[in-house]
């Protein structure tokens, strides 16, 4: 299914451009989305929608880093450029725009719009506050403080300083942090950010008896569902949803190339070590998947065999909360925390959802939302309050969420 070009009027104003990107998916802004020409006179609200959606053209390259994007208008508010951080130790957003700059042009008096506030210090690519402050640019306007403790409002300084009119605009923050979520949670509690995905009908169906699999959304859904796993590090599933769906978890989208990411198979029984059948996980990018293990058992064949990796941490047995052995997440958090990844997607099922919401480790929620069936006998999942009201007013924005997508005959919630 691919996209039609998404074509805004960029001579709109007021909420036209909060709606249109609430109400757009983020992989149809990412593949779909025309840019204005340059000397476009463009608003405030309308430069800002658009370095957020530039910012997204970085999706599944930048991390640790965060998704940013930039846009940069003239001195009559006209369109000249714009950019995005395209991959981890390449130019920031900023350095991108001007990149993208004709070497006659005349920025004396123009704006930038940032969605993250301009990094102060030198790391793998220059301060680009002080890029700015050097340059003719005027004025700053920027979507979210940078928690990093390198910057953390520093950014802002290093432009008040050099005399340039910096301000935040709050009306995006909303937005501009969503997007930023994991960055976020990583600067502010040194932890990695845990996604959970659920596809299900408004009751929580999420599959049949056990046996047999469902369908609960429709293609759109579905090709939503891959572009999210590029927003995450690593995906996690559990050893039941591998025995029974054999899912390869990479990414199949018209508007990317093929990219697979971690895939985490959680198996506190080691079923794996002892299992006949060789799954695609094992087989297909095996270097891209990490069986989780029990403490203490021999996996030296089941390495030699596959060529993957294996992650070992301490098993619990059943309890009220887990009707089967489980592993701690704390402990999963904090390994693969030691291990660079950054987020976690949870794709299922409905033990592992179950597992996490017990532990209560889930950040951010995106649940699909398919029509009512009646199935005797389905699994369930017990759809949080604060998604069963975002779903039951149908709104399409609300504080700390960009949910609420039409996708084909179903929605996304997402909070």
């Amino acid at each position: 299914m691919s996209f039609l070009p998404l074509n805004p009027n960029w001579a709109e104003t007021g909420t036209y451009w909060f709606e249109l990107w609430d109400k757009t998916p983020r992989d149809e802004l990412f593949g779909s989305l025309v840019a204005p020409k340059i000397g476009t006179e463009l608003t405030d609200d309308a430069a800002m929608f658009l370095a957020l959606a530039v910012s997204l053209r970085g999706v599944g390259n930048v991390s640790p880093n965060p998704l940013v994007g930039a846009v940069i208008l003239d001195r009559n508010q006209r369109f000249l450029a714009a950019g995005f951080h395209q991959k981890l130790g390449l130019a920031h957003a900023e350095v991108h725009a001007m990149s993208q700059l004709e070497p006659s042009t005349d920025l004396t008096g123009g704006s930038i719009f940032v969605t993250l506030e301009p990094c102060a210090h030198d790391g793998k690519t220059p301060s680009c506050a002080k890029r700015i402050a050097a340059s003719k640019l005027s004025k700053i306007i920027y979507g979210a403080t940078d928690p990093n403790p390198l910057v953390n409002g520093e950014g802002v300084n290093i432009l008040l300083a050099a005399n340039k009119n910096v301000k935040m605009a709050s009306r995006w923050q909303t937005r501009c942090e969503w997007i930023l979520r994991v960055f976020l949670k990583n600067q502010r509690q040194k932890e990695i950010y845990i996604g959970l995905k659920v596809a299900s009908t408004p009751s929580g169906i999420i599959a049949g008896d056990g046996t047999s699999r469902l369908w609960i959304t429709g293609e759109r859904a579905r090709q939503m569902g891959h572009f999210l796993r590029l927003e995450y590090d690593a995906i996690a599933v559990g050893i039941n949803t591998v025995l029974l769906d054999d899912p390869t978890l990479n990414v199949r989208h018209p508007a990317l190339e093929g990219r697979t990411p971690t895939r985490l198979v959680l198996d506190p029984a080691g079923v794996l070590l002892t299992e006949s059948r060789s799954f695609k996980m094992l087989l297909e990018s095996p270097d891209k998947t990490i069986v989780v293990l029990p403490e203490g058992v021999d996996d030296r064949n089941f390495l030699k065999k596959f060529g993957v990796r294996t992650m070992k941490i301490p098993v619990f047995p059943a309890d009220s909360a887990h009707s089967s052995a489980y592993f701690d997440w704390n402990d999963i958090k904090r390994t693969l925390g030691s291990m660079g990844i950054m987020s976690l997607l949870i794709e299922g099922g409905a033990g592992v959802y179950r597992s996490a919401l017990a532990a209560q480790v889930v950040d951010g929620w995106h649940w699909f939302v398919g029509a009512e069936m009646d199935v005797v006998n389905a699994l369930r999942w017990e759809v949080p309050q604060k998604l069963l009201r975002l779903w039951s007013k149908k709104e399409p924005f609300a504080a700390n969420s960009c949910g609420g997508l039409q996708l084909g005959d179903d929605r996304l919630i997402e909070e």
